[in-house]
């Protein structure tokens, strides 16, 4: 079992398109992207304890919160936006990979490690996206945009290894 719903690459026919950014935006396309936790769970015994089994997390865009300003479309802004995309993506991927190593004595402590792990995990991928596009000046910063560009690729080379704590 693994992530589903990622490793594709956006269009811009996923977006809405808006007339102008919302009040205080600074942004000419935003990417939400929500990360599930597993619908479905086994748990299996673990010597004598207990894990998690046969699950996928499940990465998906929010139409509501997809959208680009009429006009404002280009090519560097939609790779701006792949990034966001591809840090829900990688964040899913070690989602994942923290709670198929979670280990407890009794089904409740597991769902509460479980519960800890999703968590631990939004307030990574919030702060990630965050400092993405602070650093990057939201695509318009041209060197930083690349540096990231080129974090994200490794990682997602890496067996979509975990992208560094922000």
């Amino acid at each position: 079992m693994g992530v589903t719903g990622w490793r594709t690459t956006l269009a811009w026919t996923q977006f809405r398109t808006v007339q102008n950014a919302p009040a205080g935006v600074n942004e000419d396309a935003q990417t939400e992207a929500a990360i599930e936790a597993p619908a479905q769970v086994s748990i299996q015994p673990d010597g004598s304890q207990l894990k998690l089994a046969n699950f996928n997390v499940r990465v998906r865009i929010v139409p509501i919160g997809t959208w680009v300003v009429r006009g404002k479309s280009s090519a560097s802004l939609l790779t701006h936006e792949q990034g966001h995309w591809d840090i829900a993506g990688l964040s899913a991927h070690e989602y994942h990979r923290a709670l198929a190593a979670l280990r407890a004595a009794d089904r409740d402590s597991l769902a509460q490690q479980a519960a800890d792990a999703l968590q631990s995990n939004q307030t990574k991928v919030d702060a990630l996206q965050v400092k993405y596009d602070r650093e990057t000046n939201n695509s318009r910063n041209a060197s930083e945009q690349t540096r990231w560009n080129n974090l994200i690729s490794a990682c997602i080379r890496n067996n979509n290894a975990a992208l560094p704590d922000p």
